[in-house]
């Protein structure tokens, strides 16, 4: 006869529920029959689930909250926007260099290697929240998950790695313009070589402003058209590339793998993965939370396979001769006429300016809640200075890291970003989960799953340090080894010699 697994555990519920009052009529003898009926329920119970029942009363009895209410929660399409518009910006467009420093094939298996461990990470997160909840707790965000896994300094640190990667993002985002911009002006105005700091001075009169909005909900127009302007462009980068392929070939120099140089690599996918501290937000706006799991899964293998694709097919195009930013790739500079690779490079370069106050929000929230403990203070003015100060930093960091910005974003990669998405996860679930067995989350947990979590906890760990420690020194070796960047040879309205030509 089949049993109904449903009204078994429900039925189980209702039995821890019952009042003290009924438990003390008994007697000593039937209080202990009643109770190891209870536990051998239970066990029951949690085999049959999958997991197991939360025993706290206080759980039990908690009344829902605001925070509990998911009916204008997002459903999961919007989820995937959501995720896809997170983790999709313009740190892609940096691999094909760093694709040319690790060679494809070696850089198809770290991007592998670091998107899935990326996911889990992020799955650990979900692991330790949900463990939090179940046991009271109201978490809103990664700080909180910090906070009661090592108390202040546990949020300080996840706080302070947040601070300086959003900073290290505007900061390439800086560069990443100036460059674009730099390289446009030359095309269009006839070799018109304006300096690449003057071009970033010039952006701050448009961006301070933007960075005083002080509620997110005005960026939502400008949100959606950065959003176009970087997909969009991506389709014709492709099509370039392979019309490029087609009718040349491969770029000079093709090699599949380049140990010597393959470490910083490690801090450019990360940069361009980084997106951990959205997902507890992400869950919170959903409407079935337990569907994210699979969404994300799902989301992570299409943005890998994109950065796959957008990194090898940059590589194996031009070659040793990729640049740092895979954009200046575009356009022959023998001919005056790229009318179209100039507005490729303008959409990316507004939806940079686009997404910069978007970027900054994170860290101006950091910084106001430690410099203004009162929130209402009212001190608008200081606040609004204390968020241009930090774009002029910004602005200063971009100005001299502009010529090697490869290296540079490999830093914030291997600095910021590998804490973020490897170190601080494995070190909460750790803490959070693996000190218990009764962990109604995600995972299983037996004796034998939970040792086995615990030791990828601690490798997780252990391979985060090596790689932030490895990749950041590798990368901040090279940006001092770095040859001067060379000047720019003007090709526009040059007399070419006769003898250039095969006759």
């Amino acid at each position: 006869m089949a049993t109904d697994h449903h009204s078994l555990s429900l039925s189980l519920i209702n039995v821890q529920a019952v009042p003290r009052s009924i438990v003390r009529k008994f007697s000593a003898a039937a209080r202990a029959s009643f109770f190891f009926k209870f536990l051998l329920l239970s066990v029951l119970a949690t085999g049959l689930r999958g997991r197991p029942i939360p025993w706290d009363r206080k759980l039990l009895k908690r009344k829902k909250s605001k925070w509990d209410d998911r009916s204008n929660g997002n459903d999961n399409k919007k989820t995937v926007f959501t995720i896809m518009k997170a983790f999709i910006a313009s740190g892609i467009l940096f691999l094909p260099g760093g694709v040319a420093k690790a060679g494809w094939l070696l850089a198809i298996l770290i991007l592998l290697l670091l998107g899935s461990l990326s996911l889990w990470c992020m799955l650990l997160l979900l692991d330790a929240k949900n463990k939090l909840v179940s046991e009271g707790v109201k978490v809103l965000s990664f700080g909180d998950v910090a906070k009661h896994s090592y108390g202040k300094w546990g949020r300080r640190a996840v706080d302070t790695s947040i601070l300086f990667a959003q900073m290290g993002f505007c900061c390439a985002y800086l560069a990443f313009v100036g460059e674009n911009l730099h390289s446009v002006l030359y095309s269009v105005f006839d070799c018109w070589d304006v300096p690449q700091p003057l071009i970033m001075l010039l952006l701050t009169p448009i961006i301070i402003p933007m960075v005083w909005v002080r509620k997110l909900k005005y960026y939502a127009v400008t949100n959606i058209i950065a959003d176009v302007l970087i997909v969009a462009p991506l389709v014709y980068l492709l099509w370039y590339e392979a019309d490029l392929v087609m009718e040349r070939g491969l770029g000079p120099d093709i090699v599949a793998c380049k140990w010597e140089t393959a470490l910083p690599f490690f801090g450019t996918t990360v940069y361009a993965l980084e997106g951990i501290s959205m997902i507890i937000p992400i869950e919170q706006a959903m409407k079935r939370p337990q569907d994210l799991p699979r969404v994300l899964t799902g989301c992570m293998v299409f943005i890998v396979s994109l950065m796959i694709v957008i990194g090898v097919s940059g590589y194996l195009t031009f070659g040793s001769d990729t640049k740092a930013i895979i954009t200046l790739n575009l356009g022959d500079p023998t001919e005056g006429d790229n009318k179209v690779v100039d507005v490729i490079k303008l959409a990316y370069c507004l939806a940079i300016i686009f997404t910069y106050p978007l970027m900054k929000f994170p860290a101006v929230k950091i910084v106001e809640r430690n410099l203004f403990k009162d929130r209402r203070s009212g001190k608008k003015w200081a606040k609004n200075f204390v968020r241009m100060s930090m774009v002029f930093l910004c602005l200063g960091v971009s100005i001299a890291g502009a010529d090697k910005i490869d290296n540079f974003v490999a830093i914030v990669g291997g600095l910021t970003c590998v804490p973020l998405a490897f170190i601080f996860p494995s070190l909460f679930h750790y803490k959070i989960c693996c000190n218990s067995p009764n962990s109604p989350a995600f995972f299983n947990y037996s004796y034998n799953t939970l040792k086995m979590y615990s030791w990828a906890d601690v490798f997780i760990f252990i391979f985060g340090v090596l790689s932030m420690i490895l990749s950041t020194g590798l990368a901040i070796g090279e940006w001092i080894d770095a040859p001067p960047k060379a000047e720019e040879i003007c090709h526009l309205n040059t007399t070419i010699p006769y003898d250039h030509f095969e006759l």
